[in-house]
C-alpha cells in the first residue's frame, strides 16, 4: 500500500499540503503539528491510518517484502 500522493494539482496542494507529491501521509498525520488543523476529525483519521497500516502489514510480518 502506498501512503503518499503520486500527483496533485497546485490547487490541491494549496488546500492540503499533505497532498503534495512525495509527502508520506502517515508521517504527516502523526508528526506534522498542522495535521490536527488540516483534519478536523483528527482522532478518526489517526485511527483509520493505523487500521490501514495493520491491514497492509497482514499476518506475515516476517515477509521479506515487508522489511
Amino acid at each position: 500500500m502506498v501512503y503518499g500522493c503520486p500527483a496533485a494539482t497546485p490547487v490541491a496542494i494549496a488546500l492540503n499540503s499533505c497532498s503534495a507529491p512525495g509527502v508520506n501521509q502517515v508521517r504527516m498525520v502523526f508528526l506534522d503539528p498542522e495535521a490536527r488543523n488540516i483534519f478536523p476529525d483528527w482522532p478518526a483519521i489517526a485511527a483509520e491510518t493505523v487500521a490501514g497500516l495493520r491491514v497492509s502489514a497482514g499476518t506475515d510480518l516476517d515477509d521479506p517484502l515487508r522489511q
